[in-house]
């Protein structure tokens, strides 16, 4: 018994590693991908920088992406053009913004295919939050996103990403990995539970069996 519950237990770690290597590496194998990068944390100013960057960019002459924000703790400011949009017109509906969310515009004269920064997004940080969290989502508009060739070109957005605010600055919380780590272990604890018992049965079969003999 002891070796099928080792045995057990190898496999579902090694399909743990399995699980987690394919999504680390969703990013680079997936068309298209948008994603936050590194915040930078500017404490004398009260503000934050986070860049918006775009891998396996398969052409795009337009785009529309939705940013939402959680609370209080930051407001949006100002966006400027990263390095991958040489050309075209990049504009944002911040001023408009009144909801928690608001849009990145871009257009130009043809596809741009080169991955790397869209944009850059400064928030402004409510120095009474600190030590408080906030959390950043993306998506887009299907109808507002486009190659030259005016077919709809589909975004594979980040969906949601949490911030702590410190004196210190702004730690990302990786909390898709802490939810991917508490569903394996709960899956690891169900399958367990559920060996043990076929276990426990088959033994009071065999004990059963023995009696009659």
């Amino acid at each position: 018994m002891k070796t099928k519950l080792k045995l057990c237990i190898v496999f579902l770690l090694s399909l743990s590693i399995v699980t987690n290597c394919c999504l680390l590496s969703f990013a680079h194998t997936t068309n298209n991908y948008i994603y936050w990068g590194e915040a930078e944390y500017d404490g004398l100013n009260e503000i934050i920088s986070i860049p918006l960057i775009l891998e396996n960019n398969t052409g795009l002459m337009g785009f529309r992406i939705i940013v939402s924000y959680s609370n209080s703790s930051i407001c949006p400011i100002k966006v400027n053009r990263g390095e991958a949009l040489v050309s075209g017109i990049l504009a944002d509906s911040i001023s408009a913004s009144t909801d928690g969310t608001f849009d990145v515009l871009w257009s130009g004269s043809s596809d741009f295919t080169a991955d790397g920064e869209l944009c850059i997004i400064t928030f402004g940080i409510n120095k009474n939050a600190l030590g408080s969290g906030f959390s950043l989502s993306l998506s887009y508009s299907k109808d507002d996103t486009f190659n030259e060739n005016w077919k709809d070109v589909n975004l594979n957005c980040e969906s949601v990403k949490y911030f702590l605010l410190s004196e210190e600055g702004v730690t990302e919380i990786n909390q898709s990995f802490i939810q991917r780590l508490l569903s394996f272990l709960k899956e690891l604890i169900n399958r367990l539970k559920s060996f043990l018992t076929m276990q426990s049965l088959s033994q009071t079969t065999d004990s059963e069996q023995e009696v009659v003999q």
